[in-house]
């Protein structure tokens, strides 16, 4: 006769034991092997993990496939962190044991930010940027051999209203000028052929996809690195599959090369009306703004999430912890907003200060103790990709956060960045004399 003690298994928590494989040596060293050299694969790892720790679909979703997603993202060098990458899940039919199945599977998918990092250290392009249009918004532009943008969005008082379309610019080292504009149909009809047309990364951020669609299109123009069109043909093969899912057997197979040039132009495939009508209107771009007592908030203005978000640092007993909690938010409203990065510096350097012991404090993604010198090595390895002057102030400029936090972390890591700095501007200015 047996007996039930009684004693109960405590489920196993999938995100942790995600975080214990990610810890393994054997999986750090998969990622050493495809990491470029400026990241290491102990700073890779915490990225994923803190992926996973704030979707924890992530943990529960097919491990090779995820797996693989990383190694993917690590071999093109940007950071699976919601901002240079995302690890999206998608419902992927598989046949298992003669029965068709749902597997939740995980691809790693370049955002702005990632693609621009991407593409400053080509040592090509001095400047490239993707922005959102809406109806109360001052816009005009100009194609040709005179392209230009102008664009003045209302007072921050003013509602922008619903998006209407997406531009980005380009400037090469040499100083020529690329356009590319996309109106809101023509964003829809890339939109409507993704098997996230209705969940996922466009639901969610509607203005970041816009921007990354017409940026991938202007992309086709400009001077390319290897790494910049392995990633960008990678993809492309992910929107060719969901067009040739959406379009039938009928579609013929076509070459990568064909797939980008596939895309480049507008689609010829048209709404279904069951599934995304002509009359959809992208949802507003929502901003979570999470106190330290749980409490949730929210706000469809970036301009506004942040003036909440610098009254909640002035008042809160933990800034740091507070920061961590928001700190995807203040990344995404700092991206779409004029200025934003230069306001999100200030509050970092005023808010994210070092304790009394000395030890610096940040966000999730700042960097704490030793690991200020791994980011000081990845900063150098990105400053010492810029060819020219113009590069290195559009570097200076896009990782100014980053920066900032590093210089005002103290420190031997802080005095090294500033004697790099201080070199390369140098070597610029010795360069251009020369000349």
């Amino acid at each position: 006769m047996t007996t039930n003690t009684g004693t109960a298994v405590a489920p196993r928590d999938p995100v942790k034991d995600l975080q214990a494989d990610l810890s393994k040596e054997a999986v750090k060293a998969q990622f050493s092997v495809a990491l470029p050299s400026h990241i290491t694969p102990d700073k890779f790892a915490r990225v994923v993990m803190t992926a996973a720790a704030k979707n924890p679909d992530l943990a529960q979703a097919d491990r090779r496939s995820l797996f693989n997603s990383c190694l993917e993202a690590a071999a093109d060098g940007l950071m699976p962190n919601g901002k240079e990458a995302a690890l999206v899940i998608f419902n992927t039919k598989e046949k298992r044991d003669g029965r068709d199945v749902w597997v939740k599977k995980v691809q790693y998918m370049p955002m702005v930010r990632g693609l621009r990092k991407l593409a400053m250290n080509s040592g090509q392009i001095k400047r490239l940027d993707a922005y959102v249009v809406h109806k109360n918004d001052e816009f005009d532009y100009q194609l040709g051999f005179d392209a230009n943008i102008h664009h003045k969005p209302p007072t921050l008082d003013v509602d922008r209203g619903p998006a209407i379309g997406a531009y980005a610019i380009a400037v090469t080292d040499d100083d020529e000028k690329h356009v590319e504009v996309m109106s809101f149909q023509e964003i829809e009809k890339v939109r409507s052929v993704s098997r996230s047309k209705d969940s996922g990364p466009w639901k969610e951020w509607w203005g970041e996809m816009a921007r990354k669609t017409v940026l991938r299109r202007l992309m086709k123009a400009l001077p390319l690195s290897e790494e910049l069109e392995r990633v960008i043909e990678r993809d492309d093969a992910m929107h060719a599959a969901d067009e040739r899912r959406q379009a039938g057997p009928s579609l013929a197979a076509v070459s990568a090369a064909q797939q980008l040039a596939n895309f480049s132009t507008t689609p010829t495939l048209e709404h279904n009306a069951g599934t995304a009508p002509e009359t959809f209107v992208p949802p507003p771009q929502t901003y979570q703004l999470v106190t330290l007592d749980g409490e949730v908030s929210e706000t469809t203005s970036a301009a506004d999430w942040l003036a909440r978000f610098e009254a909640a640092l002035q008042g809160v007993a933990d800034p740091a912890k507070l920061w961590e909690l928001n700190s995807d938010a203040a990344e995404w409203a700092a991206d779409m907003t004029e200025g934003g990065d230069d306001a999100l510096a200030r509050l970092r350097k005023t808010y994210l200060t070092r304790p009394e012991n000395g030890e610096p404090e940040g966000d999730a993604d700042a960097p704490a103790g030793d690991e200020w010198a791994d980011e000081l090595a990845e900063l150098k390895g990105i400053g010492m990709s810029c060819q020219s002057f113009g590069q290195w102030g559009a570097f200076v400029a896009d990782y100014s956060d980053r920066i900032d936090a590093l210089t005002a972390s103290g420190g031997a890591q802080a005095e090294a960045w500033r004697a790099f700095a201080q070199e390369r501007v140098s070597s610029f200015q010795q360069k251009k004399g020369a000349k």
